[in-house]
């Protein structure tokens, strides 16, 4: 049935998914459905699909045939269609480098010379290319950008043929930029040399974040302003050992301060560390011990504990955050402060073995750990940290601080959480019940509405559609009025929700009634563009007879 419908309007079964692909560019599966059809159909693939083809969707099926290097098929397409090649497609084309496919179109009159085209043909370094497009338009040559992208892609002669354009290409900071942030030597010093080029503070840094000593060094020697305590900063936190050398060496800082030391020790770079332990007297401060808890490496830590480096509390409950248990069992035995935040955070994160340490080591249990537990979704974690708070606070009533835990263990859909939880006080179900179904939570869902009866209103169905939770609307669906569900697929069809008229449709009876109710909700998606609205309203059985009556009766 379903291939009878889709037929009767005009589209065969077989090209259902192809179609679909072509609608949005970005699918996923485009590529390979499109590789498919033409492998297994060729030219007689592209004569099927040519008659339902908008024109967006054949320059879509036309990109992807350039880019999977069909060009007989380019070709044969743009013959027989009616529909001409967008800018988009000529600009692909360029940018595969594919001169035959440009020259093609251009013959077709359907290319039109911007700077896109050009720059399309920069990134693929095809020379050729750029020759035939330069020849063809003369007067709308080169840009910027046309520079910094064959620049950006390592196309060095590419370069070397637009220098004989640099009168009308304005060389600014981007092209030498570019060429420092991939890393090619030859690139920076003939732009720098031939073309006059300068480099900004973020090209400079760029290469040294991504360690390219030569060109820092050969940049350096040109710009000396370039470099900064940034510059340094980045280095170090890269782990980039040479440069940071070649820049202390420089002097470039006056003094260096501790945010360097803090972004070796962040990174997790030893040696680095210690090249400046060894040449930096000053300016170590408790940020560095600080950030290397951050970061989790023991043997930074270590290293810097050893040499006498002090800390704040801010080192244990970094640590406790990211579930570095190590690090903060070295800490606490050494007796380093930590705050509330600690345990608030390692339990939120859901670090048992750390709310454990830090319990064994009198942390106090709060409120606010209590509600980072509830949040976890740890079963073992919260009973830990109840049981503690409790002794901890036996003089004060938990009653609030339950209402709160089992409410945000509904927020996030801890189903265990809720259960425990829920046997310690007597929540409010019925605010649990819309908490569950706006958050999307079909287990907590049915329990709450299965174990305590409560009312489902007009107000949670709605929102259950509106939010698109199909799993909560497939268990309501038998619990609520008929009329609410017509609603609901009239609803859904006027604003093209096909999942929702999918689950709500499955009572077919519903579905008629809807199409009497409002022939609005089936002629609204009556065109093309709309097809699987109307298959869902064509596929559906016609009802008996002897029921319709009643059916259609109905409020």
């Amino acid at each position: 049935m379903a291939m009878i419908s889709q037929y009767q309007v005009g589209l065969p079964h077989c090209l259902i998914p192809i179609i679909n692909a072509l609608k949005n560019e970005r699918n996923k599966d485009a590529k390979l459905c499109i590789t498919q059809w033409i492998g297994e159909y060729g030219v007689h693939g592209i004569d099927r699909l040519l008659p339902h083809l908008t024109a967006s969707m054949g320059n879509v099926l036309g990109k992807y045939l350039i880019k999977l290097g069909f060009d007989e098929y380019v070709e044969y397409m743009y013959q027989n269609c009616v529909f001409e090649p967008t800018a988009d497609v000529v600009c692909e084309a360029a940018r595969m480098g594919n001169l035959h496919i440009v020259s093609y179109l251009h013959l077709l009159q359907s290319v039109v010379m911007n700077y896109g085209l050009m720059e399309a043909a920069a990134c693929s370094g095809n020379l050729n290319l750029i020759r035939y497009l330069l020849l063809q338009f003369p007067k709308k040559a080169f840009s910027t950008s046309t520079l910094v992208l064959a620049v950006r892609h390592g196309h060095l002669h590419v370069v070397r043929f637009l220098t004989y354009y640099k009168e009308e290409i304005e060389i600014t900071d981007d092209v030498l930029d570019a060429a420092a942030s991939i890393g090619r030597i030859d690139i920076v010093r003939y732009i720098a040399e031939r073309l006059d080029g300068f480099c900004s503070e973020d090209g400079f840094n760029q290469a040294v974040s991504k360690g390219f000593t030569k060109i820092v060094k050969y940049l350096f020697r040109r710009q000396p302003l370039l470099a900064s305590k940034t510059s340094l900063q980045l280095a170090a936190s890269n782990g980039r050992l040479n440069i940071v050398q070649f820049l202390l060496s420089k002097k470039i800082v006056r003094v260096c301060s501790s945010s360097v030391m803090a972004a070796a020790a962040f990174g997790g770079h030893l040696s680095t560390l210690r090249h400046l332990h060894d040449n930096v007297r000053e300016a170590w401060s408790s940020i560095v011990v600080d950030s290397a808890a951050e970061g989790g490496n023991v043997e930074i830590v270590s290293f810097l504990l050893n040499n006498s480096r002090r800390c704040t509390s801010r080192a244990v409950d970094n640590a406790a955050c990211n579930g570095h248990l190590e690090i903060v069992e070295m800490l606490l035995n050494l007796c380093k402060p930590f705050t509330e935040n600690a345990i608030v955070d390692a339990a939120r994160n859901g670090h048992l073995d750390i709310v454990k340490l830090l319990i064994k080591h009198q942390s106090p249990v709060t409120h606010k750990a209590m509600i980072a537990a509830a949040q976890s979704g740890s079963i073992e974690l919260a009973k830990l940290l109840f049981s503690n708070y409790q002794r901890q606070n036996e003089e004060t009533n938990s009653n609030a601080l339950l209402y709160q835990m089992v409410e945000d263990a509904t927020v996030f859909g801890h189903y265990s959480l809720v259960l425990y939880f829920s046997q310690l006080c007597t929540p409010d179900w019925k605010n649990l019940f819309f908490i569950a179904i706006q958050h999307g939570h079909e287990d907590i869902t049915r329990y709450i509405h299965h174990n305590f009866k409560i009312p489902i209103l007009r107000e949670h169905f709605d929102t259950v559609v509106v939010q698109k939770h199909k799993g909560i609307l497939s268990y309501l669906l038998p619990f609520v009025p008929e009329d609410w569900i017509v609603s609901s697929i009239i609803s859904c069809s006027l604003r093209r929700d096909r999942d929702m008229m999918q689950v709500l449709t499955t009572n077919q009876p519903f579905l008629h009634r809807a199409i009497c109710r409002n022939y609005l909700g089936y002629m609204r998606c009556y065109t093309i563009e709309h097809l699987r609205f109307q298959h869902i309203f064509l596929t559906a059985p016609m009802p008996p007879i002897v029921l319709t009556k009643s059916w259609f009766l109905l409020p």
